[in-house]
């Protein structure tokens, strides 16, 4: 268990809070490095931690940090609310749940303690429970100075109730007012436009929504290189061409299924339809190919989503990269079939037919437009900077196709290709190409998807709550002549 810092490491940790506070994360994240190693670990420091490690988005390691904080101080509602947090973006909402409550009997006079409960509630679809925390949260903030901040916290939790039962009106109103308001968080004001622009086009205000969307991506814009990007595809694609063939196909990687594609390409959709089925361990979005790419290639090893460039090196260390991934999946899923949908493992196709052969690869395709334009109707938890620009997104699918198209060929039958408009008018023939080879028959239980309980902690949460639609299809005619930019970037009508 953590102790308590000494003078030394205090003032250290006291100049890190600064950097934090003025809005440098990865400065004061790798600082929080340098003083552990210097210092040992300290209450303190596990609390900076987890704060630094949820400005850089390391939720994962901002959980950890929290739980041991909590350890430490136990009684302290601050350190469980900051759990709730980390926990709900790391995408463990139950767990999420469970700290949120622990602040509110701690400090059941706690505003923000409500609204992380509400938050949390939010994500599990108890939707109902969630307006009441916020109403309570709303209650215990009228009885003191409001702080601008808190205001729009409240209010965009509100609005990620409706359109029910929150009032979708109601939340739009109240979005606009406070988001104006000086002093908010600037954090907040992106996901507080997101949620105008979200219930707009629920509304049926289209164009008011399309405005709000623009809005949204003004704010917090992060630097994104189209030709970098395009530079390291090219390199990628020509160091997996024109290989021999892989492997024979070994039973223990036969199990484990990838689904990848553009994110919002349905990718969520075939996941939680086949974990209805009783042999499928659905795994959602792992890290685990990038996190072992890591490992061996040490060109890439500081980036989020390394790019498996030197093929040779990773062909040289197939039997120790395929050990290491079979463990991984092992922990996943002991036994049966599991599936990981981490869309952009497209990137790691031909590697992992190398170093997992046998191992099953699902594509899952949409209507370019329609894709892109539900990719920049989101406000993801992850950084994808290539979403704020629709010349950017454009850049970025055509650099995708690219790489699916050079996969296609270099896997030929092993890439099973699923089109997103057949899977929601016809899925059960869609479907036959994935659930045959793995041995499993069209069950009418795959259509109820959106009956299971099992927590979704991606932007497609909302939709695998619902019934099979094809009410996304072809949203893009709603905006009409706004995305005449996004259309003349794709190349199409």
């Amino acid at each position: 268990m953590p102790r308590r810092s000494s003078p030394q490491a205090l003032q250290a940790l006291n100049a890190v809070a600064s950097t934090l506070q003025a809005g440098d994360g990865e400065r004061a994240f790798q600082q929080l490095g340098e003083i552990h190693r210097r210092f040992g670990p300290s209450v303190e420091l596990v609390g900076l931690l987890a704060q630094a490690a949820m400005a850089t988005k390391r939720y994962r390691t901002a959980a950890q940090a929290a739980d041991d904080l909590t350890r430490a101080v136990p009684r302290n509602p601050q350190a469980w609310m900051l759990l709730a947090a980390a926990r709900r973006r790391a995408g463990d909402f139950d767990g999420a749940l469970t700290a949120a409550d622990r602040a509110v009997a701690l400090d059941p006079d706690n505003h923000e303690a409500h609204r992380r409960r509400a938050a949390a509630l939010i994500e599990l679809g108890r939707r109902a429970e969630a307006l009441d925390a916020v109403r309570a949260a709303e209650r215990l903030l009228a009885k003191g100075p409001v702080r601008n901040a808190d205001r729009l916290f409240i209010d965009i939790t509100f609005a990620a109730t409706a359109p029910d039962p929150g009032d979708p009106h109601q939340a739009i109103e109240r979005l606009r007012r406070s988001v104006v308001l000086d002093d908010v968080d600037p954090a907040q004001i992106r996901p507080a436009w997101w949620q105008i622009a979200r219930l707009l086009e629920h509304v049926g205000r289209y164009d008011e929504a399309f405005d709000a969307l623009q809005t949204m991506h003004a704010h917090a814009r992060e630097p994104w290189d189209p030709d970098a990007h395009s530079r390291d595809v090219d390199r990628l694609i020509d160091a997996w061409s024109g290989r021999g063939p892989p492997p024979d196909p070994e039973d223990r990687f036969a199990r484990v299924v990838f689904i990848v594609g553009m994110p919002r390409s349905g990718t969520s959709l075939l996941e939680q339809m086949l974990a209805q089925l009783d042999a499928v361990t659905p795994g959602g979005e792992l890290n685990i190919v990038p996190s072992v790419v890591a490992r061996f290639d040490p060109e890439f090893v500081d980036r989020n989503r390394p790019l498996p460039i030197h093929a040779d090196g990773f062909i040289d260390e197939r039997a120790p990269i395929g050990d290491t991934l079979a463990d991984e999946f092992a922990k996943v899923a002991p036994e049966g079939v599991v599936t990981d949908k981490q869309p952009f493992n497209f990137l790691y196709l031909p590697l992992l037919r190398w170093v997992m052969p046998g191992a099953r690869f699902v594509h899952t395709r949409r209507d370019p437009l329609d894709n892109c334009l539900s990719c920049y109707t989101q406000n993801f938890k992850m950084s994808y900077p290539w979403t704020d620009d629709f010349t950017h997104l454009a850049r970025y699918h055509g650099d995708y196709t690219r790489v699916l198209d050079a996969w296609h060929d270099v896997l030929g039958d092993d890439l099973v290709q699923i089109d997103y408009e057949r899977l929601v008018s016809d899925p059960q023939s869609t479907l036959a190409p994935v659930l045959d080879p793995l041995g499993q028959a069209w069950d009418p239980a795959m259509l109820d998807f959106h009956r299971s309980d099992r927590a979704v902690p991606t932007a497609s949460r909302d939709q695998v709550r619902r019934p099979l639609y094809t009410s996304s299809v072809g949203r893009a005619e709603r905006f009409g002549h706004a995305l005449d930019p996004l259309r003349n970037a794709l190349g199409v009508p």
